[in-house]
């Protein structure tokens, strides 16, 4: 749980004036665990968090609308590693994707795909 902690160093807390806690680990159906901050009214992901995928992947950043967005890090079961601006579950601003190679894209992305010059 200190892995947890430190994301919640990483992290500043929203300033959207939602009142949000923490609350016990999350197991979806899909076997993937969402640790992190909840509006409670509506039950939904808000606010600071990370969510572990069976498959070795994980996403640290903020939640809003039970979706990841505006900033976060994906890291891909395969090493690769997305860091940049989120909305609703997918790359959207500017970015940087790192390959396991070494390859690597800093720019703009839109609905998960690059977007213009990078």
């Amino acid at each position: 749980m200190e892995f947890i902690e430190n994301l919640f160093n990483k992290y500043s807390p929203l300033n959207d004036n939602e009142n949000v806690t923490k609350r016990a680990p999350v197991e979806y159906e899909n076997r993937s665990i969402y640790y992190g901050e909840w509006i409670l009214v509506n039950n939904q992901r808000h606010g600071r968090g990370i969510q572990y995928w069976l498959d070795g992947s994980r996403y640290e950043g903020y939640w809003k609308n039970d979706k990841a967005n505006i900033k976060g890090m994906l890291y891909h079961a395969d090493g690769d590693i997305y860091e940049g601006e989120w909305l609703d579950d997918k790359a959207h601003g500017f970015g940087i994707y790192t390959h396991t190679d070494g390859a690597k894209y800093e720019g703009y992305w839109k609905e998960d795909k690059q977007d213009g010059k990078g």
